[in-house]
Protein backbone atom coordinates (compact mmCIF):
# COMPACT_ATOMS: atom_id res chain seq x y z
CA UNK A 1 0.00 0.00 0.00
CA UNK A 2 2.65 2.35 0.54
CA UNK A 3 4.18 1.87 -3.01
CA UNK A 4 0.72 2.66 -4.67
CA UNK A 5 0.69 5.66 -2.38
CA UNK A 6 4.03 6.61 -2.94
CA UNK A 7 3.57 6.30 -6.83
CA UNK A 8 0.35 7.96 -6.85
CA UNK A 9 1.72 11.11 -4.70
CA UNK A 10 4.50 11.26 -7.45
CA UNK A 11 2.33 11.48 -9.94
CA UNK A 12 0.15 13.83 -8.92
CA UNK A 13 -3.14 11.62 -7.82
CA UNK A 14 -4.66 12.19 -5.05
CA UNK A 15 -6.29 8.70 -3.44
CA UNK A 16 -7.59 7.11 -0.52
CA UNK A 17 -6.43 3.75 1.26
CA UNK A 18 -9.63 2.35 2.52
CA UNK A 19 -8.47 0.11 5.46
CA UNK A 20 -11.30 -2.67 5.94
CA UNK A 21 -9.67 -2.75 9.69
CA UNK A 22 -10.66 0.80 10.99
CA UNK A 23 -14.60 -0.44 10.68
CA UNK A 24 -17.37 -2.70 9.14
CA UNK A 25 -14.47 -5.24 7.88
CA UNK A 26 -17.37 -8.15 7.93
CA UNK A 27 -19.80 -6.00 6.32
CA UNK A 28 -17.40 -4.97 3.24
CA UNK A 29 -15.69 -8.53 2.87
CA UNK A 30 -19.24 -9.26 2.16
CA UNK A 31 -19.79 -6.93 -0.09
CA UNK A 32 -16.61 -6.98 -1.93
CA UNK A 33 -17.27 -11.30 -1.97
CA UNK A 34 -20.97 -10.26 -3.79
CA UNK A 35 -18.76 -8.29 -6.06
CA UNK A 36 -16.47 -10.98 -7.32
CA UNK A 37 -13.32 -10.00 -5.17
CA UNK A 38 -11.37 -13.17 -3.53
CA UNK A 39 -7.81 -11.84 -3.10
CA UNK A 40 -7.47 -8.79 -0.93
CA UNK A 41 -5.83 -6.12 -1.51
CA UNK A 42 -7.54 -4.43 -4.36
CA UNK A 43 -6.79 -1.23 -6.69
CA UNK A 44 -9.66 -0.37 -8.81
CA UNK A 45 -8.45 2.30 -11.21
CA UNK A 46 -10.22 3.82 -14.44
CA UNK A 47 -11.76 1.89 -17.02
CA UNK A 48 -12.79 -1.13 -14.27
CA UNK A 49 -9.27 -1.72 -14.49
CA UNK A 50 -8.29 -3.93 -10.96
CA UNK A 51 -6.01 -5.51 -9.00
CA UNK A 52 -6.29 -7.82 -6.69
CA UNK A 53 -3.59 -9.80 -4.53
CA UNK A 54 -0.54 -8.64 -3.53
CA UNK A 55 1.03 -10.36 -6.51
CA UNK A 56 0.37 -7.92 -8.71
CA UNK A 57 0.87 -4.93 -6.70
CA UNK A 58 4.23 -4.42 -8.89
CA UNK A 59 5.14 -0.85 -9.71
CA UNK A 60 4.88 -1.59 -13.35
CA UNK A 61 1.11 -2.53 -13.01
CA UNK A 62 0.78 0.72 -10.74
CA UNK A 63 2.38 2.74 -12.95
CA UNK A 64 0.27 1.60 -16.07
CA UNK A 65 -3.10 2.28 -14.20
CA UNK A 66 -1.83 5.86 -12.89
CA UNK A 67 0.34 7.23 -16.29
CA UNK A 68 2.48 9.68 -15.13
CA UNK A 69 1.14 13.34 -16.72
CA UNK A 70 4.46 14.57 -18.01
CA UNK A 71 4.37 16.30 -21.36
CA UNK A 72 7.51 14.65 -22.89
CA UNK A 73 9.44 11.24 -22.11
CA UNK A 74 12.82 11.40 -21.68
CA UNK A 75 15.57 8.72 -21.86
CA UNK A 76 19.45 8.97 -21.01
CA UNK A 77 21.37 6.44 -23.38
CA UNK A 78 25.40 5.71 -23.23
CA UNK A 79 26.93 5.04 -27.01
CA UNK A 80 30.29 3.37 -27.81
CA UNK A 81 31.24 4.06 -30.99
CA UNK A 82 33.80 2.43 -32.72
CA UNK A 83 36.80 5.08 -33.90
CA UNK A 84 35.68 7.24 -37.07
CA UNK A 85 34.32 10.41 -38.20
CA UNK A 86 33.33 12.11 -34.91
CA UNK A 87 31.63 15.17 -36.84
CA UNK A 88 29.63 12.33 -39.46
CA UNK A 89 28.62 10.46 -36.14
CA UNK A 90 27.04 13.83 -34.43
CA UNK A 91 25.66 14.75 -37.66
CA UNK A 92 24.35 11.08 -38.29
CA UNK A 93 22.63 11.61 -34.30
CA UNK A 94 21.28 15.25 -34.33
CA UNK A 95 19.67 14.44 -37.69
CA UNK A 96 16.84 12.15 -35.46
CA UNK A 97 14.26 14.51 -34.07
CA UNK A 98 14.46 12.97 -30.74
CA UNK A 99 17.86 13.58 -29.97
CA UNK A 100 18.02 16.22 -27.76
CA UNK A 101 21.56 16.94 -26.34
CA UNK A 102 24.73 14.99 -27.31
CA UNK A 103 27.51 15.03 -24.82
CA UNK A 104 31.08 12.96 -26.03
CA UNK A 105 32.69 11.68 -22.71
CA UNK A 106 35.70 9.78 -21.58
CA UNK A 107 35.75 6.47 -19.64
CA UNK A 108 33.80 3.22 -20.75
CA UNK A 109 31.10 5.16 -22.75
CA UNK A 110 32.02 7.87 -25.76
CA UNK A 111 29.10 9.40 -26.24
CA UNK A 112 25.95 10.30 -23.84
CA UNK A 113 22.47 11.44 -25.22
CA UNK A 114 19.40 12.85 -23.74
CA UNK A 115 16.48 11.64 -25.35
CA UNK A 116 12.82 13.05 -25.69
CA UNK A 117 9.57 11.44 -26.35
CA UNK A 118 5.70 12.55 -27.17
CA UNK A 119 4.19 10.66 -24.01
CA UNK A 120 2.29 7.99 -24.90
CA UNK A 121 0.84 4.38 -23.26
CA UNK A 122 4.07 2.32 -24.89
CA UNK A 123 6.73 5.13 -24.27
CA UNK A 124 9.09 2.36 -23.04
CA UNK A 125 8.85 0.33 -26.20
CA UNK A 126 9.09 3.26 -28.52
CA UNK A 127 12.26 4.20 -26.76
CA UNK A 128 13.87 0.70 -26.85
CA UNK A 129 12.53 0.57 -30.64
CA UNK A 130 14.18 3.98 -31.46
CA UNK A 131 17.69 3.28 -29.87
CA UNK A 132 17.37 -0.55 -31.55
CA UNK A 133 16.57 0.55 -34.51
CA UNK A 134 17.73 4.30 -35.26
CA UNK A 135 21.15 4.71 -32.67
CA UNK A 136 22.24 0.72 -33.27
CA UNK A 137 21.50 1.24 -37.10
CA UNK A 138 24.74 3.46 -37.12
CA UNK A 139 27.55 1.63 -38.24
CA UNK A 140 30.03 3.26 -36.14
CA UNK A 141 27.66 2.37 -32.79
CA UNK A 142 28.94 -0.95 -30.94
CA UNK A 143 26.47 -0.71 -28.39
CA UNK A 144 24.04 1.15 -26.02
CA UNK A 145 22.76 1.28 -22.39
CA UNK A 146 19.91 2.78 -21.86
CA UNK A 147 17.82 4.37 -19.08
CA UNK A 148 14.05 5.30 -18.72
CA UNK A 149 13.12 6.90 -15.98
CA UNK A 150 9.50 6.42 -14.10
CA UNK A 151 9.45 10.34 -13.01
CA UNK A 152 11.44 13.16 -13.66
CA UNK A 153 12.14 16.69 -11.68
CA UNK A 154 14.38 19.14 -13.68
CA UNK A 155 15.54 22.61 -13.22
CA UNK A 156 16.04 23.28 -16.52
CA UNK A 157 13.16 25.07 -19.14
CA UNK A 158 10.99 22.24 -20.41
Amino acid sequence: MALVEELAKKRGYSIEIEDVGKAGRIERLIAERLRGVTTFPVLSGPGSRRLEGIEQFTEEQICEMMPSELSNVRAFTYVKVRGGDLDRIRSALLDFDQVKEIHLLTGDWDVFLVLEFSSGASRKREVLDFVTEKIRGIAEVLDTSTLVPEFSVSKFPS
